[in-house]
């Protein structure tokens, strides 16, 4: 990737910062799931799952019925 790329420090450096946040969210969710217990911390992440579907649901409902495709005006932008 670095030897593709026109700033290869830039992307090491934004690779590595995607790592560290990665390996620290792990870890925060790791000490959710023991301070909390496991089962109340599954039962937080379903009840987080339900409600995002409850908004998707009551987001779709909103949108008009039909069959929609995309239009010149669409194709023309930057």
């Amino acid at each position: 990737m670095r030897a593709n790329s026109r700033l290869p420090d830039f992307l090491t450096g934004d690779l590595w910062a995607g790592i560290a946040s990665v390996r620290l969210g792990a870890r925060r969710i790791a000490e959710l799931a023991a301070r909390y217990g496991i089962d109340t911390f599954i039962a937080a992440l379903e009840h987080l799952h339900d409600q995002g579907e409850q908004a998707a649901l009551r987001a779709l409902v909103g949108l008009p019925h039909g069959t929609f495709s995309p239009t010149s005006a669409w194709s023309s932008r930057p």
